[in-house]
């Protein structure tokens, strides 16, 4: 499973709740139809947060972005963003 993190920073903690329901409301469900299995958002701190999306594989992980340049553009003017990608080495679930 390929996984993709993002970390926020958002510049103030009303951005923040901006982009988690912009996120809930609009990019998740977009990204379930282009083939993400789960998308999963997290608050860390006042200002910080982060979104884990699960792919069934790198490909499908990387064309889900294709064509969504403006709306990261949009996003990056008011959140410093920190990507990671890889593969899950295992998962544990009660």
């Amino acid at each position: 499973m390929y996984v993709k993190v993002v970390q926020f920073t958002s510049t103030t903690m009303m951005q923040k709740e901006m982009l988690g329901a912009y996120l809930q409301n609009s990019w998740f469900p977009k990204l379930i139809t282009l083939g993400a299995i789960s998308c999963r958002y997290v608050s860390l701190e006042e200002t910080k947060s982060m979104m884990i999306n699960m792919f069934p594989d790198e490909e499908t992980g990387m064309s889900a972005v294709m064509g969504r340049e403006e709306q990261r553009k949009e996003l990056m003017q008011h959140h410093k963003l920190t990507v990671f990608r890889g593969y899950s080495e295992f998962y544990l679930e009660k």
